[in-house]
């Protein structure tokens, strides 16, 4: 947990609503509360940015003599989509080329298995349960009271922040996730596709002597699947005036009854999505919700989940291809001169790998372990393959490494300089979850974490309900698929672990033991006592062997 409390600045209150965005992160919005600590600064040390991102002494150094940062941020993009260096398979060949050529992470891990935990923890630096977005409900709001890394390089060092992005629920104001982008397209229908002509309006206003941050967040890898379901945004409303009414009057609706087969069209059919949700409304969202979380279990369906993941990886080549595009659009506005080009995503899909289908839920690989490629000047002009672990809140501490600024203080991220250029250990990276009965099914009450490294996976699971806590091991290196739990063999040591992975799995178990002692307590005090605290535990990581 960080020990630094936001710092508070002055903001005018503002009133806004939203209404829930449904398709974006498969039928999950987001609201920022909860429990969670409050952070307090590092006892003695003076506060580097206040709340609104100003420095407490005034940056001297030149702004125009800065570098750039672009993030591409293809939401739901799946680490096996992408072949590294040594590796086969991948469907997308001018990523697996930029891996070649540039720095790739191939333990690149996210700290959240859907958008809106996961992005807030990277622009904030921030685990989940302290930035506290993490409730699936209405739109998400971000404290005024936090830093971002964005309005530390707008208001601390005169940067020019923008960012592109297709979910409407990024909407630009001091209480969204957003803060500190001065500018940009927030709303329905942007992607790579039609970059040029956003990007390019950009570019002809902003200040060329000043450095800029620029955020392309792009939904074309996400659900419903494939090119098809994904029109050209500049086209998006002359489409639906000649032809969208029309087709999803004549889509046979009649014809899709059961969960599974709503299930189907949800994901793979835009027209039919559409349709059915004008049929049924909500109720199409909690048949495909509960379908989605616990009906491969009661049924086995191999013929979906297959079509699911031919069309998600067809979807995904034609993703590649946008990729180049768009980078080859960036190097003609002259956006890549002194820039560093990050390309990664926030999650990854599930096809029935454990059960379930889509993101969010899980903390399993398929949906934590994502692509991450760095290009731009020395030292990511030099192709590397890094095997060590590192995380999505890596990427801003490493560009204010690299540009020679101050970090956020407090934050949990760290600069992948060192480990570049020492070949040190990587840190286990934290992944956290909460479910609720709005995304699974009524009465469960759960709260997930995991810690990864390159070799190992803990997993720590509290359930509300019944005050359960429990545990699993996967070794990566032999079982990389995660199906073979330690815990339910004979496990007479605890594995070989680091101290600093031990140190996270202690820290990950004691926040979680204090959730459940204080549930305990109130249950005792309501008389309904629940079960036992832990069912199946290694020993505590002090016992360890070396």
């Amino acid at each position: 947990m960080s020990s630094r409390k936001p710092y508070r600045g002055e903001r005018r209150v503002l009133t806004w609503m939203l209404s829930t965005f449904v398709a974006c992160c498969m039928f999950l919005g987001a609201s920022c509360g909860g429990d969670g600590a409050a952070v307090q600064p590092p006892p003695g040390n003076p506060p580097l940015y206040d709340a609104d991102g100003n420095m407490a002494s005034p940056s001297t150094a030149n702004s125009s003599e800065r570098p750039n940062l672009v993030v591409i941020l293809l939401d739901t993009l799946r680490r096996d989509a992408v072949s590294y260096p040594g590796e086969t398979g991948g469907v997308m060949p001018h990523l697996a080329s930029m891996a070649k050529s540039g720095v790739a992470f191939s333990n690149a891990v996210s700290p959240s298995s859907w958008t809106v935990p996961a992005v807030t923890s990277m622009l904030t630096g921030l685990q989940p349960h302290e930035h506290m977005c993490t409730a699936p409900s209405a739109a998400p709001q971000l404290s005024p009271s936090i830093t971002t890394y964005t309005e530390a390089l707008h208001a601390g060092h005169g940067y020019e922040t923008a960012v592109f992005t297709g979910a409407a629920w990024f909407r630009e104001s001091p209480y969204s996730i957003l803060q500190g982008f001065q500018r940009g397209s927030v709303g329905f229908g942007f992607g790579l596709q039609g970059t040029e002509p956003q990007l390019g309006q950009w570019v002809k206003s902003r200040d060329p002597n000043r450095p800029f941050f620029l955020l392309l967040h792009t939904f074309e890898a996400h659900d419903p699947y494939g090119r098809e379901n994904h029109p050209y945004p500049d086209t998006v409303r002359s489409w639906r005036r000649r032809g969208l009414d029309a087709a999803v009057a004549a889509f046979p609706v009649g014809e899709v009854r059961e969960p599974w087969e709503m299930t189907r069209v949800f994901f793979l059919d835009r027209v039919g999505r559409a349709a059915l949700e004008r049929r049924h409304g909500r109720r199409l969202i909690q048949a495909v919700t509960e379908y989605t979380w616990q009906g491969l279990e009661n049924e086995v369906r191999p013929e979906l989940t297959d079509a699911l993941r031919e069309a998600y990886y067809e979807g995904a080549t034609w993703v590649d291809s946008l990729v180049k595009e768009s980078m080859e659009t960036l190097a003609d506005l002259g956006l890549l001169e002194n820039t560093l080009v990050v390309v990664t995503s926030d999650h990854g899909e599930s096809f029935g790998e454990h059960g379930m289908i889509g993101h969010g839920r899980q903390l399993y690989d398929e949906l934590v372990h994502i692509p991450m490629i760095m290009t731009g000047p020395a030292p990511f002009d030099t192709p590397a393959l890094v095997e060590e672990s590192v995380g999505l809140m890596d990427v801003m501490p490493t560009f204010f490494d690299w540009a020679g600024l101050p970090d956020l203080p407090g934050t949990q991220g760290h600069s992948v300089l060192p480990l570049m250029a020492s070949k040190q250990p990587g840190r286990p990276v934290i992944s956290e979850e909460r479910l609720t009965p709005r995304n699974t099914v009524a009465g469960v009450e759960r709260m997930l974490s995991s810690v990864r490294d390159r070799r190992w996976k803990f997993l720590i699971e509290y359930d509300i309900a019944s005050g359960a806590i429990t545990e699993s091991v996967f070794d990566l290196a032999l079982d990389p698929d995660e199906q073979q739990n330690l815990l339910r063999g004979d496990l007479e040591e605890p594995p070989p672990w680091s101290d600093a992975f031990c140190k996270a799995v202690d820290g990950v178990r004691e926040r979680l033991s204090v959730y459940a002692e204080r549930d305990r307590k109130y249950r005792a005090a309501t008389g309904d006592e629940g079960s036992a605290a832990f069912q199946a535990r290694l020993p505590d990581c002090d016992l360890r062997s070396d």
